[in-house]
Order: C-alpha cells, then structure tokens, then sequence
C-alpha cells in the first residue's frame, strides 16, 4: 500500500463516529469492582475514568491483541477486567478509594497512605468500550487517539500526566 492510498483510508476509517460508552455501575469499592468485572476479563478494549467534579482524570486501555497461528481469529489477552485492578497501572484501587501518585520507593500498592493523592470511588464513574465493535481493533490506537484529542485542550489527564 502507498503512502498516499494509507492516508486515504486512515481518512475514511477516522470519520465513524464511536459509538456509546458503557458504565460500570455500583462501583464504591474495589471489593465491588472485582466482584463485577469478570465479564470483562477476556475483553478488549478502552476505559476511562470521570470525577465528578474533574472531569476525565484518566484514560487506559487493554486486551493485547495476537492473532492465532494459520487463523483469521484474535485471542484477547489481559482483559479490561484485569487491567483495571492489576498492580501495573499508575492508579490503584484501595478500600473505597482510587489512589495515584505513588510516593517513591513505598512498600505497597494496597495502603492509602502510600499515595500523595486520592478521590473517593463514590465521586469517580468507570467508562468502557469494547474495541472489534468499532473500527478499532487495536485497544492502543483508540486510548492513544483519545488521548491525542485531550492533549489539543491544552492538557492530559490527571492520571495520565503522572506517567
């Protein structure tokens, strides 16, 4: 493929419009995270996270994406409902918190008091979208687009400006 004939179709696939989000409901602890995620477990794709008063504090994706041996099929691996817990993100989830900005060299990701700053999980709603239902496939692509259309405000999220 040319470079002229990509950019054409990069064009065209840009111009579909995304369709909804979906929230998590119920989520004031991460107890009760855990308990509803399974479902996303083996899923693909883009999540958010909006503070109430904020507005959108964070933008992540996950669901690596490799394609079986001689097949057509994708295999998800690490799912959205991993990521959003697992202890590789700059955010963690304690108690009824959701905690970032990790003071350096502390012990643990699990204590509250190990973080600088925090916002009660009762103030913060968890967006997400499955990507393979949109013309994104990759998960990256659309986290990395949104966040590019976030950066044009002059800013980033207040997580993702942590890393």
């Amino acid at each position: 493929m040319k470079l002229s004939e990509l950019i054409l179709k990069t064009n065209s696939f840009l111009k579909n419009d995304l369709p909804q989000f979906e929230e998590l409901i119920g989520i004031n602890s991460r107890k009760e995270l855990i308990k509803n995620i399974n479902f996303l477990n083996k899923t693909k794709g883009v999540y958010v996270f909006e503070h109430s008063d904020n507005g959108v504090i964070y933008i992540g994706s996950s669901g690596k994406v490799n394609r079986k041996k001689n097949k057509n099929s994708e295999i998800c691996l690490n799912g959205l409902g991993s990521r959003l817990i697992r202890s590789s993100t700059p955010y963690s989830f304690v108690n009824e918190n959701l905690c970032y900005d990790k003071i350096i060299n502390s012990d643990s990701k699990k204590k509250k008091s190990n973080y600088y700053k925090s916002f009660l999980l009762n103030d913060i709603k968890i967006y997400y979208i499955k990507t393979g239902e949109i013309p994104f496939t990759v998960p990256t692509v659309l986290e990395h687009l949104l966040i590019q259309v976030y950066y044009h405000s002059g800013k980033l999220p207040l997580i993702n400006n942590q890393l």
